[in-house]
């Protein structure tokens, strides 16, 4: 990630020493913390993707169950009407 922090006075004097360590040091912490939530977001992002795909992965299996089920019943009943 990059990003810019702009730091600007309205005097024409150059900053001073603690001035650009302050600034470096808001500059890390805001990198840390923006860093972190997109982080978090990702993860967020892809549990929601992985819950997603169980859910889509049960209904299949739900559906091939009831689909079996089906086919099996009405192969019985067939088998039960037929003389041999």
């Amino acid at each position: 990630m990059v990003g810019v922090l702009a730091a600007l006075k309205r005097s024409e004097r150059a900053f001073e020493k603690d001035d650009v360590i302050f600034l470096e040091q808001v500059g890390r912490q805001v990198a840390w913390t923006t860093k972190g939530r997109l982080r978090s977001a990702i993860k967020k992002r892809n549990r929601g993707f992985t819950g997603a795909r169980l859910a889509q992965n049960q209904h299949a299996r739900i559906v091939e169950a009831t689909t079996d089920a089906r086919c099996n019943a009405a192969f019985e009943s067939v088998l039960s009407s037929t003389i041999f």
